[in-house]
């Protein structure tokens, strides 16, 4: 009896576990960068987010620069909210003027974003952070080098002085935007768990077809 029963049973068994294995694999049949379950609409957003905020803590480094500098004329000569203005709109002209250079470098971080695997062990806030860092410091020596060796064809003419200052906003501008972009990952990712745990979908093993 039993064996009949399960028998008459068969086909919606087979069902249930076929619907379960498209959900699996649904799941689970990512590309390997972990981005197939995104719109080109929200990776937009995303990067839009994780640009914005790269340039704005870029503005306050150059600001908080800014301010140092002016620190040395005498508080009678120029005030503090005047030095704070003066400051930050030294600091907008140079983020408008040097924003060409960050072209290139955007597109870098653009193909790195969607061709890194989503497991990989960068995607981890502090460790993207470092990184992010030290490709903008890197990202500013290099450019100074392009152009000094295209407006003289010498490297003698660097600033050293000066790009040494100048490292600070940008490894400040490049681990911002990296974190920013670890952060929302991370969140996405956490959602994408969440989702599946919810339709019941076993992220922990692999599912075979």
């Amino acid at each position: 009896m039993y064996v009949h029963a399960l028998e008459k049973r068969m086909p919606e068994l087979n069902v249930f576990h076929f619907k379960q294995r498209i959900i699996n694999r649904r799941g689970r049949d990512a590309p390997a960068n972990g981005h197939g379950d995104n719109t080109y609409g929200d990776r937009i957003l995303r990067l839009t987010v994780d640009f914005l905020a790269g340039l704005f803590s870029f503005w306050l480094s150059l600001t908080a620069l800014g301010l140092i500098g002016l620190n040395d004329l005498s508080h009678s000569v120029l005030s503090l909210s005047i030095r704070i203005v003066v400051s930050s709109g030294l600091a907008l002209m140079i983020c408008i003027v040097s924003s060409p250079f960050f072209l290139p470098w955007f597109a870098v971080f653009v193909a790195a974003y969607l061709l890194l695997p989503r497991k990989s062990c960068l995607w981890n806030w502090w460790l993207c952070t470092i990184v992010g860092s030290l490709t903008g410091i890197v990202a500013l020596w290099i450019d100074a080098w392009v152009w000094s060796f295209l407006t003289s064809n010498s490297s003698i003419s660097l600033n050293v002085s000066l790009l040494i200052s100048a490292s600070v906003p940008a490894a400040v501008l490049g681990g911002t935007i990296c974190l920013a972009a670890a952060i929302t990952e991370n969140v996405l990712e956490q959602k994408r768990a969440i989702r599946l745990g919810e339709q019941g979908v076993d992220t922990t093993k692999p599912v075979k077809l």
